[in-house]
């Protein structure tokens, strides 16, 4: 082989490192993600905060300390006894927002 080819095998070679590791550091993001999957909606843990996934596609940051709910039949949630179900330390902070839903925390 002559100087010209190896230089030229070296770029490539390279190259694909590059694009190899470009590839493979994405994966291995979420391969240290604590993720669960619950009612068909994934969550994962990424760098000490909760995000939504949908299609494998990041989506909005979970507060824990404010979520939004609706009622199965989307009754008015202001009206809901949390205590029957054992939530003792829920409020609606919210009035009704599209499609039936409410800010508790």
């Amino acid at each position: 082989m002559n100087t010209q080819t190896n230089f030229l095998l070296q770029t490539v070679l390279r190259s694909l490192l590059v694009l190899l590791f470009l590839l493979i550091i994405p994966q291995l993001e979420k391969a240290h993600a604590q993720t669960f999957t619950l009612d068909g909606r994934e969550y994962s843990f990424m760098d000490g905060k909760w995000y939504n996934f949908s299609i494998g596609q990041k989506g909005d940051q979970i507060v824990p300390e404010r979520l939004i709910v609706r009622l199965r039949d989307r009754g008015d949630l202001r009206k809901f006894d949390f205590a029957q179900v054992g939530l003792t330390n829920l409020r609606v902070i919210s009035d009704e927002l599209f499609g039936g839903y409410y800010v508790v925390e």
